[in-house]
């Protein structure tokens, strides 16, 4: 049975520290967020891969003494919120807060002064009750953006490609890239008139 999964884009800044991708797992079992004086520096998810074996990935660095969020082993996570903010030359997250599905929300994360003075901008990763089951993001030295994997229902049998009929000229040579799991990326190029290069990055 082939399950499914949507990877929403990171909140956040771009620019700072490096990309990171836990990629997906059966569930999440406790969620550890540090901070400083203006954001969110630190972040440490315990997953639960299908055999039950613990997984432990962390990212940023620990300033003050990290809090932890447990779950339970019938628990999981059906939205991530909080908000992003440039306390110095890069975005970067300065608060989160993480709900689950027996209804708990975690403390609200992140320099509490700070929220009080800067709003930031808001955010919220959720989509009706479905399960989070992993993260990605930035970091170096905080934590610069963050997002999110949803697990969708489950699929027994694959759902029918269409090919659809290539819509402009007939000129040029003819290409096709198969088909894949999904798009991550497209690149596009152009002159003073037309549409001259285009790359795809599949998953």
């Amino acid at each position: 049975m082939a399950k499914m999964y949507r990877k929403l884009a990171p909140c956040g800044g771009d620019e700072g520290g490096h990309e990171w991708d836990d990629d997906v797992y059966e569930g999440i079992r406790k969620v550890c967020v540090g901070q400083d004086f203006t954001r969110i520096t630190y972040v440490k998810f315990e997953y639960v891969k299908e055999d039950g074996q613990v997984v432990t990935r962390e990212h940023g660095r620990i300033s003050q003494q990290p809090q932890e969020f447990p779950l339970d082993p019938d628990e999981h996570i059906i939205a991530v919120g909080g908000s992003h903010h440039r306390p110095d030359v890069t975005e970067m997250i300065t608060s989160l807060v993480v709900k689950t599905s027996k209804g708990k929300q975690s403390p609200l994360f992140g320099p509490k002064y700070l929220l009080r003075r800067l709003a930031g901008t808001d955010f919220v990763f959720e989509d009706a009750g479905k399960k989070i089951v992993g993260f990605h993001g930035r970091s170096g030295n905080a934590i610069d953006a963050l997002g999110v994997y949803f697990e969708h229902d489950s699929l027994t049998t694959s759902l029918p490609l269409y090919k659809l009929e290539a819509q402009g000229g007939k000129e040029g040579r003819v290409w096709d890239d198969g088909s894949f799991d999904g798009v991550k990326k497209l690149s596009i190029c152009q002159d003073h008139c037309r549409i001259t290069y285009l790359e795809f990055e599949y998953e």
